[in-house]
């Protein structure tokens, strides 16, 4: 192998292992016809995937990259890494404050979530509140004008 191609090359394989994989799903010992219609069909359909990913937002990796899943990582770190410690004879098992902050911080995470829902329903029905007075004060001055209208007649 020239040395050029050696050194650009890419240190492990993960990337020709996962195109041959999903180049197989599509089928093997095809006809060269075959095989670039069946690429053809693949490119696109992973092109529209792609494009949908980014149209919604979706990760493209299927994790779930949340505030609230990573807090959740961080607690069960932080639990399976205590349990560690606490396995361990020669050292004293300690509770650090940084373990209590992201425990609080996370509830108080949640109960401001809840609280922030709870304002933006009461948001919601004062403006339905809103939206029928000002419909009714619509229809009042409607009212008023059909009856000055018939006055006249």
């Amino acid at each position: 192998m020239d040395t050029e191609v050696w050194n650009k090359a890419s240190d492990n394989t993960n990337v020709a292992e996962a195109s041959h994989a999903n180049i197989n799903h599509e089928g093997k010992a095809l006809s060269l016809e075959n095989a670039i219609l069946k690429a053809k069909y693949y490119d696109k359909y992973h092109f529209a995937i792609c494009n949908i990913q980014d149209k919604y937002r979706i990760s493209k990796s299927g994790k779930n990259h949340s505030i609230l899943m990573h807090e959740k990582q961080a607690i069960k770190r932080l639990v399976h890494n205590s349990q560690k410690t606490k396995r361990r004879i020669n050292k004293p098992t300690k509770v650090s404050k940084k373990v209590k902050v992201d425990i609080d911080s996370t509830q108080d995470m949640k109960s401001n979530l809840e609280m922030q829902e709870k304002q933006l329903a009461i948001k919601k029905q004062k403006l339905e509140l809103e939206e029928r007075k000002v419909h009714l004060e619509h229809e009042k001055l409607e009212i008023i004008k059909l009856k000055k209208e018939l006055e006249c007649e």
